[in-house]
């Protein structure tokens, strides 16, 4: 929601570059767009879209092993990243390594490794920095925007996110009287970080919008002049969303915006090394592999 811009501007860079790395806090929304991308973009790639799901992987030199599993090659293999170039020399596909940062200079290095040894192999990267690697292009990924203090505008893409996902969780929601200033400060308050704002409408099953404001007011430690600020505050909501301004803002190793295992999206077979005679099936967004999770 929000991300066409995104989408097109990725769509349009990939086909100059044979690696695009989407960049951002942790939460705003870089593994979405990945899958996003990969999705729409899928056609033009025969040999299908891939998804490598690094957020588990803590070993860097475990990350050419990884991505060498994942496109089906055998688990025993003593040189994965030799395996990987002779496997994709001749492939047209679109691999995609989520969650980079723990690992940068792993993938990085293979990133480096692979696309000179290859012809028809791009690769898409999120991560929290660039992998700095020759030939890279970097799409930011900034937050949604919000509207100003002064505007309770809910036609943006913060509002809109949040009471899409509000009424995700609870039908009734459209049918309260929801203040469209306090929907717009909560948006505010949560700098438009679509994790943020998806954890926010979950609490809107049991709380009001005002008083999930609240609570953001005093879990953030900005409680309006005059308010007393309880001691426990933070922990009147569990804690994932009481500190979810500020964990998807950190840089800590392994705090990546997914924490679930890494697994091929593609419903193709695996490229082989002459892919000519290949018959494969498209990659479909319908097929266990793709995520919807808000990261």
């Amino acid at each position: 929601m929000g991300r066409d811009d995104d989408v097109a501007a990725a769509r349009k860079l990939l086909g100059g570059t044979r690696l695009l790395t989407l960049t951002g806090v942790g939460g705003v929304g870089k593994t979405r767009l990945s899958r996003r991308v990969g999705e729409v973009a899928r056609r033009a790639f025969p040999d299908g879209v891939w998804l490598v799901e690094l957020a588990h992987v803590n070993d860097p030199d475990l990350v050419a092993s990884t991505v060498a599993r994942e496109l089906g090659l055998r688990d025993d293999i003593s040189a994965p990243v030799t395996a990987l170039t002779e496997h994709l020399a001749e492939a047209d596909l679109l691999l995609i390594l989520d969650n980079c940062e723990h690992v940068i200079d792993a993938c990085a290095a293979l990133a480096d490794r692979l696309i000179p040894a290859t012809t028809g192999l791009r690769i898409l990267a999120t991560s929290r920095e660039p992998l700095g690697v020759p030939g890279e292009q970097i799409l930011p990924v900034a937050p949604l925007p919000v509207p100003g203090p002064e505007h309770a505008d809910l036609d943006n893409p913060a509002t809109r996110l949040l009471i899409d996902r509000a009424t995700a969780a609870d039908p009734n929601f459209v049918r309260r009287e929801a203040d469209p200033a306090t929907l717009v400060a909560i948006c505010r308050r949560l700098d438009g970080i679509p994790l943020a704002l998806e954890l926010a409408a979950l609490r809107m099953r049991m709380f009001t919008p005002e008083q999930v404001l609240a609570r953001l007011d005093d879990a953030m430690g900005c409680s309006p002049p005059g308010r007393a600020q309880h001691p426990n505050a933070s922990r009147r909501w569990p804690r994932r969303f009481a500190g979810a301004t500020t964990c998807v803002q950190r840089t800590s190793k392994g705090c990546g915006s997914s924490c679930r295992s890494s697994r091929a999206v593609s419903t193709s077979s695996p490229p082989k090394r002459s892919v000519t005679s290949a018959h494969r099936r498209p990659c479909s967004t319908h097929s266990p592999g793709w995520s919807t999770s808000p990261c």
